[in-house]
């Protein structure tokens, strides 16, 4: 049984300034059981940083708020300026 994913629930961010997008997914799936997603669930309950100033988007940097979210705790959005 193959699971994955963190869904992106609220808006994004580009500091245009520095051509970076932050986007912040939400909690690993399947949510409220950790059963079948062993591991470090990167990416997920985090905030992203991605530079946009090419042709491929590459990661700046994460930030994991939460570490195997299995009380489904998303961040609600990423800040309008870090």
């Amino acid at each position: 049984m193959e699971h994955g994913g963190g869904a992106v629930w609220g808006g994004l961010t580009i500091d245009p300034a520095t051509d970076t997008l932050y986007v912040a997914p939400g909690n690993p799936g399947p949510d409220l059981v950790d059963t079948y997603r062993k591991g470090l669930n990167l990416y997920t309950n985090s905030v992203v940083a991605l530079d946009i100033s090419g042709t491929k988007p590459r990661m700046k940097w994460y930030y994991q708020l939460l570490h195997n979210d299995t009380h489904d705790v998303d961040p609600a959005m990423p800040a309008d300026s870090l």
